[in-house]
């Protein structure tokens, strides 16, 4: 199997084992009477026994989200949301307890990434089928009372045990990134996918779980791993065994080094160690005689399971973990390598673990060594954003490496002395204080905002033409060595602060710009704001000042004309500042100066970036806003600047436009700012979003948060909507007459309400759940987006001005739209229509409708063979509009299609009505067709993901689908089985198969 394949079979097997959900029951609890007893309770709530467990209840026996049942702040604050989220969708008041009957229906949690320490209290969900607790602080987990748990993600935790025996029904288990040194899976049967790698796990037995199908188990230690008792496990499957590391003991005898295998692999099994890197290996003794002690020895170890051995290194007791390998050269600097002389992806020569990580994760770098090649060819290209890298120490042995992306990570300095090919360099959003590019001759484009670089030198880069270096502390800037650089070519150097100490003489405050931009460039600081610059002796005199100002402004001259650099200086600590007191500004408290003038200061905008923003604004150059300038900011635009906190936003209560996208929000508080009528928050990270304080809101974006809930009901006055890509579940829009533009893709949509919404043009409600829609209420929408829905019935008979209609991958099985006259784009593919009648849509573009369907039939024993007849599905007046079959022959007076033998399936192509625009529906004879259903069983597992893989290497080889398996697994409409069909296969497994 091809290295792309098998990537492509490892991403969408952990996206479907995320989403695997059955249901079963568990066995009922015995009632431990003692511990009922000891049960802490609320006050008002008594002791009582939930799934057989000691609870604090109230009266009705209702368990309580309190500290007693569930001591974890986090994961009580989750449930809590949760529990708000269950009974808001009930229509019932909230309270903070689960009803037996809501507890019950509790079938899946994913409290991930909330810094859980405990999840004590989740024994209490005896229905729980799915479980997704990733990237918490779990060091313990107890799933005994879990029984009907098949689902379970636990990775990147402290955990150093994992209890699941009281799980017989479990199928999938990732607990990868944890610290693990046994994994105990005898007791799980059931289980289909283990994926278990970065841990210590030493001994791993599988004997127990036939029916496992995918295992990932790279980087442990394991010394020797059997897969004869697992049939359905293949390479080609999923089974990924590779970076194992143990150590052993080296004998020294008579000039020589001796390695016992059976301290290993164990006596009995000497004869599975299929070969040994070095020396000479005995299999009768199981000893390795080798005339030297090698830094690192592997061995292939024998897993009854063909074309997937073990790999496993061996390094001599006691080495320092990280440092296996030799002392050698590589890229001719001193390195860890192999006898090969292979760079070593170890801590000695690359010392942060996340960079590792993702050497690790390249093409070729799954061994743990670097080739010369691949330094020069993979590695070429490192795109390691956002991954929490503190050092890229390493990055000198890509002598070839020509991209670098390193944003948002956590670097305080960077070394690309060493890179002389380097084009674009991209390492905004660190610590960075410093950026030597002058040894980067080849380098065209630097993009190093939002640091603190207080010098940076590209003296060395002819080639330059794009350089983004804005917000940083940079005090000078020499460009006169990069001609190509302009500012329509790309180069932005404005937003530069800095500190610098000031003197009191006379009622007069001195600065000596020596200090900042050192006596020889004192010629080149253009301007200087506020005070008198002298440029001979440097010093800026600042009269009739009674403190030194807040911001001061300077401008220098880059060498470039039309590009000088813009520094604001702030008084150094030692200078002092205006004096700051406790106030109120615009009716909230806040931290003000004697005069009643907003500080733009840490209490009243906790956020550094905010603040930043802030002062850069009109009269914010003194640090400080007086109530008539506060009042005069109508707008803020504050998009991708890593703003974590917007907390300050009340003090400007004539704020119409708020705009900060691409940010790290996790809260947005607008209590104060009921004036706003545009609002663009997408981007970000918020869990709730409160816009009922802002009644004559008419534009709202709040898309790619995480969002589980919008209330959108009173804001009368809204036009655009667009808040796709978050969790909702429901979205009631139906009270909003003025709305024209909603986006609510890529939701967890099963409810839609958009009956009141007269005014609407555009509607993309696509990739939800949602089993119907009306668009009955909307005569006037011009574009319908609705795809990979589970939508049987779609009426659009009422929107007669529909020009975009894009219905692809739902579950219909008719469609009428002979009332849209207008229709240009058209697409309905991947769903259940037998013909298409296109005869009153006249202005279709041919090049953008896909048609192809899938459908089901029955074939039945004719005198001479076996025959399908379609006039069950298609019109009387239709069937001769059939062109041709794909097999069998058809007979235009009859529909019937008759064959020689029994057929498993086969396609027909019939006219539209509309020239050139002919329709092919796959037919299917083995009845109802489940869209995703690869293999007929009736459901859509993960199965039918590794199946539908497989077909899709099999048509990129060259060897296309049939028509059942098209019927099946073209979900797009487009007659093909593509990476997109398999992506929406994973979508249908991701909603629980409900």
């Amino acid at each position: 199997m091809k290295k792309w394949e098998k990537r492509l079979l490892a991403i969408l097997t952990v996206l479907a084992m995320l989403a695997v959900s059955c249901f079963a029951s568990a066995a009922e609890p015995t009632v431990d009477a003692a511990a009922v007893a000891a049960q802490d309770v609320c006050q008002g709530n008594k002791e009582g026994t939930i799934n057989g467990l000691p609870a604090c209840v109230n009266e009705a026996g209702d368990l309580h989200v309190c500290a007693g049942n569930f001591p974890d702040d986090n994961f009580r604050a989750y449930l809590l949301e949760s529990l708000a989220a269950i009974y808001e969708g009930l229509g019932l008041p909230y309270t903070d307890y689960f009803t037996a009957d809501i507890l019950s229906k509790v079938t899946s949690m994913e409290p991930a990434d909330r810094d859980i320490a405990s999840l004590e209290g989740v024994e209490y969900f005896s229905s729980l089928h799915s479980l997704l607790c990733d990237g918490n602080q779990l060091a313990e987990m107890d799933l005994s009372h879990n029984a009907a748990l098949e689902t379970l993600s636990c990775t990147k935790n402290q955990l150093t045990s994992l209890d699941l025996s009281g799980n017989p029904l479990l199928r999938s288990l990732h607990c990868s990134e944890n610290q693990l040194t046994s994994l105990d899976v005898s007791q799980n049967p059931q289980l289909t996918v283990l994926i278990c790698p970065v841990n210590e796990i030493s001994e791993l037995d599988l004997s127990g779980n036939p029916e496992l199908q995918t295992l990932y188990c790279y980087r442990n230690r394991l010394r020797r791993l059997d897969l004869s008792d697992n049939p359905l496990l293949t390479a080609d499957s999923g089974c990924i065994v590779v970076n194992q590391t143990t150590e052993a003991a080296y004998i020294s005898a008579d000039n020589q080094w001796v390695l016992d295998m059976a301290g290993l692999v164990s006596a009995e099994n000497l004869d599975r160690v299929l070969s040994v890197s070095d020396g000479e290996y005995d299999p009768v003794t199981g000893t390795v005689t080798l005339s030297f002690r090698p830094a690192e020895l592997t061995y292939e170890y024998d897993t009854g399971l063909a074309g997937c051995p073990l790999p496993v290194k061996v390094t001599p007791a006691g080495e320092e973990p990280g440092h296996e390998g030799m002392d050698g050269i590589f890229a001719e600097l001193p390195a860890c390598v192999d006898d090969e002389g292979q760079l070593h992806i170890c801590a000695k020569n690359f010392p942060d673990a996340n960079f590792r990580d993702y050497l690790l994760a390249q093409p070729g770098g799954e061994d743990g060594y670097i080739s010369q090649g691949e330094a020069n060819g993979t590695y070429a290209n490192l795109l390691v954003s956002g991954l929490g890298i503190r050092s890229l120490a390493g990055i000198e042995y890509f002598s070839a490496l020509r991209y670098l992306s390193c944003d948002r990570n956590q670097l305080t300095e960077l070394d690309v002395s060493h890179n002389p090919a380097l084009r674009d360099l991209s390492c905004s959003e660190n610590q960075l204080t410093e950026l030597d590019c002058s040894g980067n001759p080849a380098l065209e484009s630097l993009i190093c905002p939002v640091n603190r670089i207080s010098k940076l030198d590209v003296s060395g880069c002819p080639n330059l033409t794009t350089l983004y270096c804005y917000r940083n502390r940079l005090r000078t800037l020499d460009l006169s060595g990069n001609p190509l650089l302009t500012a329509e070519s790309g180069c932005i150097v404005v937003n530069q602060t800095t500190e610098a100490a000031y003197i009191s003489a006379d009622n007069q405050w001195v600065l000596d710009m020596a200090d900042l931009v050192s006596a020889e460039n004192l010629g080149r600081v253009l301007s200087v704001a506020p005070g008198d610059f002298d440029s001979v002796s440097g010093l800026v005199t600042l009269q009739n000042m009674e403190e030194p100002p807040y911001y001061l402004n300077y401008t220098y001259d880059t060498g470039l004309s039309e590009l000088s650099l813009s520094v604001a200086v702030t008084p150094a600590p030692e200078t002092g500042g205006p004096e700051e007191l406790d106030g109120v500004f615009a009716g909230l408290p806040a931290c003000v100066n004697q005069s009643g003038d907003l500080h733009i200061c840490e209490k009243n905008f906790p956020d550094a970036n905010f603040r930043t923003y802030l002062l850069e604004q009109e009269g914010g150059a003194d640090g400080y806003f007086t109530p008539a300038e506060a009042g005069d900011f109508t707008s803020f635009s504050v998009d991708e600047m890593g703003i974590a906190s917007l907390a300050g936003l009340g003090y400007f209560p004539g704020l119409t436009e708020l705009s900060c996208e691409g940010n790290a929000l996790t809260e947005l508080d607008l209590s104060s700012n009921s004036a706003l009528t545009r609002l663009y928050c997408g981007g970000n990270q918020l869990t709730a979003l409160n816009v009922s304080w802002c009644p004559d809101l008419a534009t709202l974006y709040c898309e790619e948060n995480r969002l589980t809930n919008l209330d959108v009901s009173g804001n009368a006055s809204l036009e655009f909507l667009n808040c796709g890509g978050n969790r909702l579940s429901s979205l009631d829009a139906g009270s909003l007459a003025a709305l024209e533009y909603l986006s609510c893709r890529d939701n967890q949509l099963t409810a839609l309400n958009i009956k009141g919404a007269a005014a609407l043009t555009d509607l993309d409600c696509g990739n939800n759940q949602l089993s119907e829609l009306d668009v009955s209420g909307s005569p006037l929408l011009e574009s319908l987006d609705c795809i990979n829905n589970r939508l049987t019935v779609l009426d659009v008979s009422a929107n007669p001005a529909l020009r975009e209609f894009d219905c692809r991958s739902n579950q219909l099985s008719a469609l009428d739209v002979s009332m849209n006259s207008k229709l240009e784009l058209f697409i309905c593919g991947g769903n259940h229509l037998p013909f298409l009648d296109l005869r009153g849509n006249p202005n279709l573009t041919t090049s953008a409708t896909l048609l192809t369907q899938t459908i089901s039939a029955e074939a039945t024993p004719a005198a001479t063979g076996w025959e399908v007849d379609l006039s069950d599905l298609i019109p009387t007046e239709w069937l001769g509009q059939v062109v041709s079959v794909s097999a069998g022959t058809y007979d235009p007076a009859t529909g019937i299609v008759s064959f020689d033998e029994e057929p498993d399936s086969f396609a027909y192509t019939i006219a539209t009505g509309f020239d050139g625009l002919d329709m092919t529906v796959n037919v299917s004879l083995a009845g109802d067709i489940l869209p995703g259903d690869m293999d007929g069983s009736g459901t859509v597992d993960i199965r039918d993901v590794m199946l539908a893989c497989r077909i899709l290497a099999r048509y990129n080889a060259g060897s296309p689908p049939n028509a059942d398996e098209i019927a099946r697994g073209d979900l797009t409409g487009d007659g093909k089985i593509r990476i997109e069909d398999v992506m929406a296969i994973c979508r249908i497994l991701a909603r629980g198969n409900m």
